[in-house]
């Protein structure tokens, strides 16, 4: 046989380039498996049952297979190896020192936290009851903080209130009767009163001396502190409005704080544990 520049060519061309793709593909595979004695440890399902030297425990292992295949034959081994034991004493091989393995598919590797997989369970359960109780005195105080500001912004707006005034003037023993009820449940009587005595003379100094006259336990006017809600009574309910939201932001903070130290294994867990504390405020 000739080529074109009458340069002769091996009858057996083919089986030669087959023989060389064959050395190649062994020398390719022999590479792969030094590469991996040389970055991986190489465990061995033997009388040790798979343990080191060194003998360390390991609590969770991640395991990359090259084909969905190996994953689906490996999860069949060892998935429902504790189950199937009870009824085949040939399963209990599987245990690894007694214990069996739990497999499961696990999240993107991106979102674990590597830096928690040393903690066991029980360390972690152990923090999360801690981290609730933390959570529910802070969610208890923020409670009561929210109940304090609301009952005070309501009491504002009963001192101050907007309602009209009718022409005719109050006594003052009726305004002094409305002002020893509940702030809640005062009928403006004592608005009225100081509103009409504050519009007539520039002021309420002058009432204490009337409000004495039938009450002598008073230390001071029950229109001095009218007048101060009065006068300032827009911007004392947006505080007390804002004090809320304050506390509301102050609990979310402290919630992302606290949550890490739960060491949860990844981050989809710290969120929702997150969330479900934000939720309860």
């Amino acid at each position: 046989m000739l080529k074109k520049d009458n340069k002769p060519v091996p009858e057996n061309i083919n089986g030669q380039i087959v023989e060389k793709i064959k050395e190649y593909n062994d020398l390719k595979k022999l590479y792969i498996e030094i590469q991996n004695d040389l970055l991986y440890e190489r465990w061995i399902l033997n009388d040790k049952k798979g343990r080191t030297e060194k003998l360390q425990t390991n609590q969770v292992a991640f395991i990359t297979f090259k084909s969905m295949a190996g994953k689906d034959k490996a999860m069949d081994l060892f998935e429902f190896a504790e189950d199937m034991a009870k009824e085949d004493p040939k399963e209990e091989e599987k245990a690894f020192f007694n214990r069996f393995l739990h497999i499961t598919s696990p999240v993107a590797m991106s979102s674990i936290k590597w830096q928690n997989m040393k903690y066991s369970k029980c360390n972690r359960y152990t923090r999360q009851i801690i981290v609730w109780i933390i959570a529910l005195l802070i969610i208890a105080l923020a409670f009561y903080g929210m109940v304090r500001f609301k009952n005070y912004g309501d009491g504002l707006v009963a001192a101050a209130p907007s309602a009209r005034c009718p022409k005719a003037k109050i006594p003052i023993d009726e305004a002094l009767t409305d002002f020893e009820k509940v702030i809640n449940q005062r009928n403006n009587k004592l608005h009225c009163f100081c509103k009409n005595y504050n519009d007539a003379n520039g002021g309420v100094e002058g009432t204490y001396e009337l409000f004495l006259a039938l009450d002598s336990s008073l230390e001071e006017s029950p229109c001095e502190a009218w007048k101060f809600a009065y006068d300032y009574n827009f911007y004392l309910v947006i505080i007390s409005g804002a004090m809320i939201s304050v506390i509301n932001a102050i609990c979310v903070v402290i919630f992302e704080i606290i949550v890490v130290f739960e060491k949860y294994q990844t981050f989809m867990e710290e969120t929702i544990a997150q969330f479900r504390r934000i939720f309860m405020i």
